[in-house]
């Protein structure tokens, strides 16, 4: 199999992502529906600031969503890849 750099990059940044066991810890969260900074700190008992720098790290990377509801903004998992590539992963750790 040949990878070009573009691919090689790719992988690292998806390797980044998924290094970080809050970030994965706000995927597994999120699988279940759209929850805001303040609902996601409750659950996973972590300050504002680090969640909200998290969650901007995984929608930038594209793996999840966000949308304006009044004031508050929620977050969901993108897409069914998403949820597809955590329950690969939980298989491949065991």
């Amino acid at each position: 199999m040949k990878l070009s750099r573009k691919d090689c990059a790719r992988i690292s940044t998806f390797a980044k992502i998924f290094s970080n066991p809050l970030r994965v810890d706000l995927l597994c969260i999120l699988k279940d529906g759209e929850l805001n900074v303040s609902q996601i700190c409750k659950e996973t008992n972590s300050k504002e600031s680090n969640i909200s720098q998290q969650l901007r790290y995984l929608w930038i990377s594209g793996y999840i969503s966000k949308k304006r509801k009044g004031r508050e903004i929620y977050y969901s998992l993108k897409n069914q890849k998403t949820l597809n590539l955590l329950k690969k992963l939980k298989e491949l750790s065991k």
